[in-house]
Order: structure tokens, then sequence, then C-alpha cells
């Protein structure tokens, strides 16, 4: 046993870690608490304890089932604690997501529905052909949920060759939601006729996603304001991460440098005059 510590990898050439979940997934000491408002939960990698979130134990716990592929999760293949090696993996962030085959898109555990919706693919393929009042109702939860306001999940969409949408164990394509967001629907309640664009309150970035449709290429073209412009709204622990999780979809991206290193002065500098 003992305590989980990430082996050194080499910042010197192009590396990453990469990791499989075992069926047997355990909690080992149940949930503890870090004085952290957020639970944590332990699991076992390489058989050293790990704390991690809870939405993430709740993700390793979901797939775990039907996955038996190596999967990149930031959250446990980079040593956050080492600013020398979490730049080298965020530069490379780009191309793992391009070359990935499949990035999954993993909104959470699923939420309590009104009786008469059924799973998350139904949802989308009737809202897309019908106008029920349940699947508006579940759709726009999901264009409103946190995920979308997160801004590392923007490149992993936008670079992705095929995106995968998890709600606990059901699923759907990226581009299918896609088309549920871009249709408007009108429907009666208790007399009253409601407008509104699936996608939800304009705090979510989901809108913008929509545009992904049109090609990447073209949206890869941009600079990198238009792009800070494009998600200003989108949330980020580190100030540097808002930067940072667009560069590989700007057309500065070979010349902008990754580092954690900079103060917040230094990184607006950096970034102005990179355009």
């Amino acid at each position: 046993s003992g305590t989980f510590k990430h082996d050194p990898l080499s910042i010197d050439e192009r590396s990453i870690r990469l990791i499989t979940i075992e069926p047997n997934l355990s909690q080992p000491d149940g949930l503890i608490q870090w004085g952290d408002p957020e639970p944590r939960k332990l699991i076992l990698i390489n058989g050293k304890e790990a704390s991690i979130q809870t939405n993430l134990f709740d993700f390793l716990d979901t797939v775990r089932a039907t996955n038996r592929d190596a999967i990149w999760i930031d959250a446990l293949c980079i040593n956050q604690n080492d600013s020398m090696e979490k730049n080298h993996q965020v530069s490379q962030m780009g191309e793992i997501y391009s070359g990935a085959q499949c990035v999954y898109a993993w909104l959470g555990l699923p939420i309590k529905r009104p009786t008469g919706c059924g799973n998350l693919l139904e949802c989308v393929m009737n809202f897309t052909r019908h106008d029920h009042h349940h699947e508006l109702w579940l759709l726009t939860n999901l264009f409103n949920n946190e995920y979308w306001k997160r801004c590392w999940i923007i490149q992993e969409i936008a670079l992705a060759l095929h995106v995968v949408v998890l709600l606990g164990p059901d699923s759907c394509d990226f581009s299918q939601l896609v088309e549920a967001a871009s249709r408007p629907k009108v429907y009666e309640s208790q007399g009253i006729t409601f407008y509104r664009r699936s996608y939800g309150s304009t705090s979510s970035v989901f809108a913008q996603f929509s545009k992904l449709n049109i090609g990447r290429s073209q949206f890869v073209a941009k600079g990198l304001i238009p792009l800070l412009a494009d998600f200003s709204k989108t949330r980020s622990t580190l100030t540097h991460d808002r930067i940072f999780a667009l560069v590989p979809l700007c057309r500065e991206k070979a010349s902008f440098e990754i580092d954690y290193n900079l103060s917040i002065r230094d990184l607006i500098y950096e970034t102005l005059t990179s355009c």
C-alpha cells in the first residue's frame, strides 16, 4: 500500500502516461474529507492509494465494466505538483485529443427526471423529431450542466474525432446533442407558450460548440484573442488555464509557450504580444 506518487516523465521528449481501469475498481477506505467542501474518494493506482474527486470516481466506476482501452485523464496522468511536467504535458494536450480514438464528455451521474422521460439517447432522438415536454426538460438541464462551462473541455470537443457524451450509463454522440441544441422548440404548458433555445442560459458555452459542426479547420483558424472573446464565460481554477486551454485551437499555437510559472502580468503580456 502507501500513497501513490507519479514516476518521473522525460520532459526532453514527447511522452505521456496512460491508465487502464481494472474491473474490480474499489474504494479501500471509503469516503474521506481533505478540508475541502467536496468529498473525495480513494482508489488504488499500481497498488498505491490516491485521493480523487467524487465526480472522477463516478466516471471510473461507470466505464470500468465496458472500457478495456488505455485512457488519458489529466487529473491522474499529470503530476499537478510538478510545474515543469505540467508545462510539458499541457503543451501536448492538443495532440492528445486530436489523436484519440474517442473522447468522453462526462456530465456526471443521472439527474432525477420527470415520469415518462427516457434515457439520454432516447431524449435526444425524440427531441429532434417531436415536441416533447419531458425531452425539453432533460436537455435544458443537460445544456446548462457545469461541464460545458469548464475552459478545458473546449479543446477536448473541438479537436476530437469522436466525442461520446455520458450521463451515468446513458450515452449519445456529441453531434446528436448539437443537432438537438440547434432546434428552437415551442411547447404548451398551462396555456402559456414558451419559446427558447434548448441550450439554455447564456452562461453556458454550449452555444459556441454548435459552430463546430461547420468544420474543425474553420474553428481552429481563429486567433487567440477572438477565441478568448468567444469563450469569455468559461471557468477555471487558474487564470493561466483560461488561456492555455485555447492555445491548441489558435493560429499562434506554434509560437506560444506554456509556462505556469509566469505571473499574471507576464501572462497577459505574452498573450497580447503573441497575437
